[in-house]
């Protein structure tokens, strides 16, 4: 995702939503944040983290009210 982010540039992406899904940390939306805003991009304020497994930890997620959860930020960002 690193790598991706540094590739991004203001004049191809004009403002950006962060979400994910993590194990260990609690949110990879900070990184996310202050790497896209190096690189001049606006991050909207709202974001959206769910659990990711991580071999036994968090076994079975992102699960159906991860998903559900995703798709109600999706619909509520998008109004």
């Amino acid at each position: 995702m690193v790598n991706f982010i540094r590739t991004l540039t203001p004049d191809k992406v004009k403002r950006v939503v962060c979400f994910g899904s993590c194990a260990i940390i609690k949110s990879p939306v900070p990184q996310m944040r202050t790497l896209l805003e190096a690189q001049g991009i606006m991050v909207d304020e709202r974001s959206f983290t769910c659990k990711g497994a991580m071999g036994p930890l968090h076994s079975g997620h992102p699960n159906k009210q991860d998903l559900q959860e995703l798709r109600e930020f999706v619909v509520d960002i998008t109004k």
